[in-house]
């Protein structure tokens, strides 16, 4: 049996939500690490953290559990931090990309705002006013992730039947052999010519257009696509240099995307088509929006 990463799961929510007992939970049933993120006010390079806390299940050791995570930021902007989200829209898509590498699923706790408030009031929390907890309340609700999410009323129910929705709603976890991320059954994959240029100095660190350095060709391909309108849901992302034969039947069910001779060259050598696109490397994103909208729906 080819080894797989692991299954991350998110658990997110306001103050008061019931986070913290329910990861706590399933980290156990699951036999998963635990992992609690934030608040984080003065740290740097807070993407990282994110990442290095995935990294038993991005590597096949381990299932974890994240007591908040990237998700959080924005909500929590506003109330805590002036409005500074220090991820934005292409740092959130990133995580994501990262996350559905695992089969990720983010359970929302949501138990109703009367629940919340009242052990808001009971309680020292993060939030210092009830008007920030109804901001952070509300953003919650509309919540935007590529991971799929089910939602736990701590009223209502329990941890064994949210670990039941959880390893329904789950996606397909990716081989460990391939450096591969976003979603597996995504419509469109884009092929790279190898792993962003971190790893060439982190050796963990190998999974394609999902690095966070200053400068590097993964951040502004997703400003790209965002800007174009395509979910991330809607992308598989590899790199040629791990692509074999065996990996023809899955890429012959999508529209591929071929980003450098590299690609190309093995996607001819598989014998999987594709579409040719220019190099991010280049800045010119016209090639790649046109066939990105050729096999998608725009939201």
């Amino acid at each position: 049996m080819t080894a797989t990463s692991k299954i991350v799961v998110i658990v997110e929510g306001p103050d008061g939500a019931g986070k913290t007992s329910l990861a706590r939970d399933i980290a156990e049933r699951l036999g998963a690490a635990y992992v609690h993120h934030g608040p984080y006010q003065r740290v740097r390079g807070i993407a990282r953290l994110y990442v290095e806390s995935m990294l038993p299940a991005l590597l096949g050791y381990q299932a974890v559990v994240l007591d908040r995570s990237w998700l959080s930021e924005a909500p929590y902007s506003t109330a805590c931090r002036n409005g500074a989200d220090r991820l934005g829209v292409v740092g959130v898509r990133m995580l994501d990309r990262l996350a559905l590498r695992c089969g990720a699923v983010v359970v929302r706790c949501d138990p109703g705002w009367d629940a919340v408030a009242a052990t808001y009031r009971r309680r020292v929390e993060y939030l210092t006013t009830s008007a920030q907890l109804a901001n952070v309340y509300d953003a919650y609700r509309t919540l935007r992730t590529a991971v799929p999410i089910v939602t736990y009323d701590y009223t209502r129910t329990h941890a064994a039947m949210v670990l039941d929705k959880i390893m329904s709603k789950h996606g397909k976890r990716h081989f460990l052999s391939q450096q591969s991320a976003g979603q597996w059954s995504a419509s469109i994959a884009i092929v790279g010519d190898s792993g962003d240029s971190i790893g060439d100095t982190d050796v963990l660190y190998r999974w394609p257009f999902a690095a966070f350095d200053d400068d590097n060709n993964g951040a502004w391909l997703t400003a790209v696509i965002e800007d174009a309108g395509i979910e991330e849901g809607a992308l598989f992302w590899t790199s040629a240099q791990d692509l074999d034969e065996r990996d023809a039947p899955h890429l012959a069910a999508k529209q591929v995307i071929a980003l450098g001779a590299d690609a190309e060259k093995r996607l001819d050598e598989i014998g999987v088509e594709y579409r040719r696109c220019v190099h991010p490397v280049f800045r010119n994103s016209a090639s790649l929006v046109d066939a990105l909208k050729r096999g998608v729906t725009i939201r």
